[in-house]
């Protein structure tokens, strides 16, 4: 096997394509499978299709979705949604109309009891010749009636008189009243007389008023049949105006005709002829009903595609208002307010998983939402409704929603496992890996997208080399030379602080070197360990060979920076029982992953050396001047040479720095991190003097993994510092060990004796 690797297999290559004449737009690459994915999804129409989408959110994002969502949704399928009053004020009722027919229905509403109201105001004020024939015939029977009871009155002696519980009878002496001293006076057969008088004057006066009450009751049903007619007359063209206008409108069309049908029972009932009494009670049954126009697409010419982005209870699902009037919380109808769920009706809802899930209530009655396929104003009871005097209780109203939530896997895994209502509500996952193609194509969208941001900005121009040096870093970031790593934050942060970067130097023209400054700068922490090294306070042999010493590589990564650190790993040997006692794990010091690959160096060293007898020796391995934990594989490559080298007392190269996991069966496994591992020691040489002649050895399988900084690329290219392949524990041997004159299975061969000198000292 060849293990030193070319410059070619390490070059980084990616071309700017030729995007002159071409319109700058920003384009999200390889999304179109995201979006596709939805149409299919979202057309299903059966609960629970909702969408939860794995991935950054971002303005261009979330424009690109929306964008694409409302080419899915027809405009002209969006309703008007309107809470009505029917029978019950305080239990609103919900009707759903064609786009700008609310408005309509509304306006006809409020023509029709302005309608009303007119016609009422002159059947009880204007001469209508059958209602005044009416009234002139009840008022002269009535009155023909009270003449036949005073004349009877005058014959038998007495005067009378009306009062607000029928008629009085006074006695009549000389023309005059009989005064109460005058009738004192009166002797007991002349009073005894009076009062039969009186009493047949009484039972007629009763029969009178009978009759005149019969009389009245006949005209009023007269009047009110009359009114009624009137009522129906008046009220027709109007009627028929507006029924027409809503024949395709059946809800619509179904509670004008309840409306008219209702408010003309009521007037009728009401009607007493007499409008100062009966006013109030008109005014109440005329505009009693209202609409309140929830949702008013009239104006609207996009489809209801929304993203809500304060999802709090009232703005997600709406609320019921109220209103102080002298102390006491008073709503109605038209205090009802639709929240941004129920604007999506017909269409979709975007969220943002961090929003909604910062309010608990928010997303409890979401799903309650989507669940029932309703929306209920029953979710938010503050102590105004506990404390108001005429709360309402509209009733639900049928929602057809779809909703996507963008957010990160994390939440997604939390949900699934302990949500179950999450699985029937959100039953799509759709995950964007933001690893794209490093191909022509999406080099244009990276080109472009860069473009655009700095012409929208007003930013300092970009050259083609200063751009291929963002290409290089998006590679970097995504740890594969075929890949970029898709951040619109960490690539918004870039051209920012390129553009700051070059208004400091008073420069008109970004390059490839600004990119490389801006990109490449160590942070404190980096300069500090760095110091370290330099100072000798931490130790790492890079020239000659050393029994039992090698410097491995690690990553250190604290998510807001991440940079490699060489790391001198030592073993020694003395006879025991075959355990590798690793001081790491000793001190506590070892994650799970690490203990797994000394348990698995066992296994290999027992493979190499034991066979059916177990090895009398004890390897103790140490991590020099770690103090924190140590986690993961990638130093297993390390610790079995180390280990190999202590045994067979073959020094190994310091010169040359490894990282790679390794099986059981001694075949070295790719690892994660390489081009910081790579840089971190080609840093600390430089550091120490020196990178001529240096070199790491790193697996096979991640040579597509490497995408180097221009200075350590430039490095490989001239010779200067070398990389090493290797697929397995031979390869690593010959290289770290071999020096040119020993094969690997000659080492392991002196290893093996060594081993068996341990056995032969035992016996």
């Amino acid at each position: 096997m060849k293990y030193e690797l070319e410059a070619r297999d390490i070059l980084y290559k990616a071309s700017v394509p030729n995007i002159n004449g071409e319109n700058y737009s920003y384009t999200i690459p390889e999304y179109d499978e995201i979006l596709e994915k939805m149409k299919t999804f979202l057309s299903i129409d059966s609960p629970g299709y909702n969408i939860y989408l794995v991935d950054e959110y971002s303005e261009h994002r979330l424009t690109t979705i929306i964008n694409y969502l409302k080419s899915l949704y027809d405009d002209k399928d969006k309703k008007d949604i309107c809470y009505v009053v029917m029978e019950d004020e305080k239990a609103p009722e919900p009707i759903v109309l064609s786009k700008g027919k609310g408005t309509e229905l509304k306006n006809a509403l409020e023509d029709i009891q302005s309608n009303y109201s007119n016609i009422v105001y002159a059947f009880y004020n204007n001469n209508i010749t059958e209602k005044n024939i009416i009234l002139k015939e009840v008022h002269e029977k009535r009155n023909d009636l009270i003449d036949k009871l005073v004349n009877m009155a005058q014959v038998e002696g007495f005067k009378v008189k009306a009062s607000s519980t029928g008629f009085n009878f006074v006695p009549i002496k000389d023309e005059k009243a009989l005064l109460e001293s005058e009738y004192e006076l009166l002797d007991s057969k002349e009073k005894e007389m009076i009062i039969d008088k009186v009493s047949e004057l009484k039972e007629k006066a009763g029969e009178i008023l009978d009759n005149i009450k019969q009389y009245e009751l006949e005209a009023l049903q007269k009047l009110k049949e009359l009114f009624l007619k009137y009522l129906i007359e008046e009220a027709n063209d109007f009627k028929i105006k507006y029924f027409k206008c809503f024949e395709g409108e059946k809800s619509a069309l179904d509670y004008l005709k309840f409306v008219c049908d209702n408010i003309e029972r009521s007037l009728v009932e009401i009607y007493s002829a007499s409008f100062d009494e009966d006013e109030d009670k008109l005014h109440e049954a005329i505009y009693k009903y209202a609409i309140n126009i929830l949702i008013d697409n009239r104006n609207e010419d996009n489809p209801n595609v929304n993203f809500e982005d304060d999802p709090t209870l009232i703005n997600l699902m709406g609320i019921i208002e109220y209103e102080n009037f002298n102390g006491n919380y008073l709503t109605d109808i038209n205090h009802i307010k639709a929240g941004s769920f129920l604007k999506s009706n017909g269409g979709c809802l975007i969220l943002r998983a961090s929003d909604l899930f910062s309010y608990k209530s928010s997303y409890f009655y979401l799903k309650k939402a989507l669940i029932n396929g309703k929306v209920k104003f029953d979710h938010y009871k503050s102590y105004l409704g506990l404390l108001a005097i005429n709360s309402i209780k509209p009733k639900p109203i049928e929602t057809k929603v779809k909703v996507v939530i963008i957010g990160d896997y994390e939440t997604y895994d939390i949900l699934y496992n302990l949500d179950e209502d999450f699985k029937r509500v959100f039953k799509i996952r759709l995950e964007y890996d933001p690893k794209v193609n490093n191909n022509e194509k999406n080099r244009r969208i990276l080109a472009k997208n860069i473009l655009w941001e700095l012409k929208e900005k007003n930013l300092t121009p970009i050259d083609n080399s200063a751009i291929e040096e963002i290409f290089r870093f998006l590679s970097k970031r995504a740890e594969n030379r075929n890949k970029f790593l898709y951040d619109e934050v960490e690539l918004n942060k870039i051209i920012m602080c390129l553009d700051g970067n070059a208004k400091k130097k008073k420069s008109n023209l970004i390059k490839a070197e600004d990119v490389e400054e801006a990109l490449y700068e160590k942070d404190f922490m980096e300069k500090h360990l760095h110091q370290g090294y330099k100072e000798k306070r931490i130790l790492l042999p890079i020239e000659d060979k050393l029994i039992g010493s090698v410097n491995g590589l690690s990553v250190i990564d604290l998510r807001y920076t991440r940079f490699g650190r060489p790391i001198r790993i030592t073993c020694s040997c003395h006879k025991g029982d075959g355990y590798i006692i690793d001081a790491q794990k000793e001190s506590n010091l070892s994650g799970n992953i690490h203990n797994k690959a000394v348990s698995i160096l066992t296994g290999l060293i027992n493979q190499l050396f034991g066979g059916y007898n177990a090895i009398p020796i004890n390897f103790h391995i140490s991590f020099e001047q770690v103090y924190g934990k140590v986690e993961g594989d990638s130093a297993s490559v390390a610790e079995i040479i180390a280990i190999i080298s202590a045994l067979s007392k073959v020094p190994i190269s310091q010169t040359i720095a490894v990282t790679g996991s390794i099986n059981q069966f001694g075949e070295v496994q790719s690892i994660g991190g390489i081009n910081e591992k790579i840089e971190g020691f080609f840093d600390i040489c430089k550091l120490k003097g020196t990178i001529e002649g240096k070199g790491v050895l790193l697996p096979k399988s991640n040579v597509d993994n490497i995408v180097l900084r221009p200075d350590v690329e430039e490095a490989v290219d001239k010779g200067i510092f070398k990389l090493y392949a290797m697929e397995t524990l031979d390869d690593a041997i010959t290289v770290l060990m071999g020096d040119g004159k020993l094969k690997a299975e000659e080492i392991l061969e002196i290893a093996n004796k060594e081993a068996k000198k341990y056995s032969s000292r035992g016996k």
